[in-house]
């Protein structure tokens, strides 16, 4: 049996399927899979930082971190995605029928498409978070021409302590779709896509950019420093290799399904068997692996493996990051991811400040991701909250309630 061959790849979304997801908005999420960080540390820290291709002091350098106006070091933005235990949660009875019968959406294919977040302080070393998190909006799209129906599906997640102190909000957006579009042939074709080739002078150029990658640090960007229509500059990541994949897992661990080696492999077969299809020998491996094996991508419909949007997005923050310093805060952040980046990909960010609110002491900037073809990938919306002359760090405002 083939991997396209696989029964359990060719679930479709139906009018029932749209039915059990509405009857869950809004019921939080229960969920006994343990994070791959509980506690916040300087190691876990560090180990997202490098897992997206950073090394920023601030994340990277206890010493750094003590000496900067947050007094240790700080988490990246988006390492909530690394930390967080589920909130424990009691169902009503009619909760807990509502989301019985197992994941409507188990078997179908997931590709995140946007993520909007409003972080309120910094995580530390030695805070242990906490997440709660529950479907908010189920939105059908039935194709004319097949009447195939595909779904775009938001979550919301509170990502918090203990006592209700309330660290970062977001809502992600998934696009779901049959993972096999089938006809006389099975699986549709491929599109097709020349995977790049660089020679010394392509490769010097993206050498280039990376040597002239600075990060502002210490020294402060105060919010009278800036104009609208300032660049905030270009930062370059790839081109996408395997290895760039595997070094983001190591940073945030497996993701919500857990796709562990071995015999924990085993048990999460038992748990989860949609999640794992035969390969080319035979053996189950998980469906993941579109991300780094070509002919699994190919069988999904794409030309080559491609990255996790999130990458994008952390990359994205990378950007802003630099040209802020430590003394600026990411307080809203939207992106969006446009099209596949697939492997030899190489991702071009640049970003240019397009309003300066000086009472708010905050900075909006638009920023976009374009490919070696000349192709907008991805693209984001961020307002940056930046100190006036004489202080240390901006005031961030605090949600009215978790």
């Amino acid at each position: 049996m083939t991997a396209t061959d696989a029964p359990e790849t060719r679930r479709k979304i139906s009018e029932e399927t749209i039915e059990a997801l509405e009857r869950r908005i809004g019921i939080p999420v229960r969920r006994a899979m343990h994070p791959h960080v509980v506690v916040a540390s300087e190691d876990s820290i560090r180990h997202f930082a490098n897992g997206i291709g950073q090394d920023d002091p601030i994340y990277c350098d206890p010493d750094y971190g003590r000496t900067s106006p947050w007094g240790s070091v700080i988490a990246p933005p988006l390492y909530f995605s690394a930390i967080g235990i589920r909130e424990p949660v009691e169902w009503t009875r009619e909760q807990a029928e509502a989301m019985s019968g197992g994941d409507p959406l188990a078997g179908v294919g997931q590709y995140m498409i946007r993520e909007s977040w409003t972080f309120y302080r910094p995580v530390q070393p030695g805070v242990t978070m906490m997440q709660r998190q529950a479907l908010h909006r189920v939105e059908p799209r039935r194709s004319e021409s097949d009447r195939r129906i595909s779904l775009r599906v938001t979550h919301y997640t509170t990502h918090l302590t203990e006592d209700g102190s309330v660290y970062a909000a977001t809502e992600r957006t998934f696009h779901h779709a049959d993972r096999h579009a089938e006809g006389a042939g099975g699986a549709k074709e491929a599109p097709p896509l020349d995977p790049p080739l660089y020679d010394a002078e392509a490769m010097a150029a993206i050498d280039a950019c990376y040597a002239a990658e600075t990060q502002r640090g210490a020294k402060p960007r105060h919010i009278g420093d800036v104009s609208v229509g300032d660049s905030i500059g270009t930062i370059v990541r790839g081109p996408l290799t395997v290895t760039d994949i595997m070094g983001y897992h190591v940073g945030i661990g497996w993701g919500g399904f857990g796709v562990p080696p071995t015999r924990l492999a085993w048990k999460a077969r038992q748990r989860m068997p949609k999640l794992f299809v035969p390969n080319a020998q035979g053996v189950p491996d998980t469906v993941q692996r579109c991300h780094w094996e070509d002919d699994w991508a190919r069988s999904l419909g794409q030309p080559l493996a491609y990255d996790y949007g999130a990458m994008r997005s952390n990359w994205t923050t990378a950007l802003i990051r630099n040209w802020m310093g430590d003394s600026g805060w990411l307080w809203k952040f939207e992106s969006k991811i446009r099209r596949f980046n697939h492997r030899g990909d190489t991702t071009w960010i640049s970003g240019t400040v397009t309003a300066v609110d000086a009472e708010r002491r905050s900075v909006d900037v638009e920023i976009e991701g374009i490919n070696q073809r000349g192709v907008q990938t991805c693209s984001a919306s961020a307002t940056i909250l930046l100190p006036a002359a004489g202080e240390t760090h901006p005031v961030i405002p605090q949600p009215q309630s978790a």
